[in-house]
């Protein structure tokens, strides 16, 4: 080892004190910098005006229902494939009927919305799901949607729909927790 000590040397700390109305140890250039590169604030939604919202609750009653037959014809094709198939051996595939209706049904709606902004029934009574910015609902979004709505009618009853008739954007408590709109459709979507 050597025996000539090696020294730090430190800066002198700056408090602030003297740097001017920025944020604290820094110049006003530095300031204005570091607010350049903070990310602006999402835009303001869009309000949904009364056009856009007329009828929205009945169209999604038939909705569900165009949806429900869609998703049963997936199901029971798929029971059926798995059971000639011999994947399911014939006499079981209702043991494993009740975990798979609901996969299909999140997967048939988080993939349908977030690729087009509505399902096939949404599309047929003309209306669309979008984030409060108009964008399309994204996967997750779509796919919780689908899970808090079952989750809803099925712990909390069906009268957590009726949260739906008090609400001005006419939104229910699933479309609440996803974060999610629904509309009638433009004339340009």
């Amino acid at each position: 080892m050597s025996d000539t000590a090696s020294t730090l040397i430190i800066p002198p700390r700056n408090d602030g004190a003297d740097s001017g109305p920025g944020k604290r140890g820094m110049s006003n250039s530095a300031t204005e910098a570091v607010k350049a590169a903070e990310p602006a604030a999402p835009p303001a939604a869009a309000t949904l005006d009364e056009a856009a919202l007329d009828e929205v609750r009945r169209r999604r009653v038939f909705a569900f229902f165009d949806d429900l037959l869609v998703i049963t014809l997936i199901y029971a094709t798929l029971m059926l494939v798995l059971g000639l198939a011999g994947v399911i051996p014939p006499g079981r595939p209702w043991l494993y009927a009740p975990p798979l209706y609901p996969v299909i049904t999140i997967f048939y709606n988080a993939f349908t919305i977030s690729r087009s902004g509505a399902t096939p029934g949404m599309k047929m009574v003309g209306i669309r799901m979008h984030m409060k910015d108009g964008r399309p609902a994204p996967f997750l979004n779509a796919a919780a949607h689908a899970l808090f709505f079952y989750l809803s009618v099925v712990l909390l009853t069906p009268l957590v729909l009726l949260v739906g008739k008090r609400s001005p954007e006419k939104r229910f408590l699933h479309d609440r927790w996803a974060e999610v709109y629904i509309s009638n459709k433009q004339k340009d979507d």
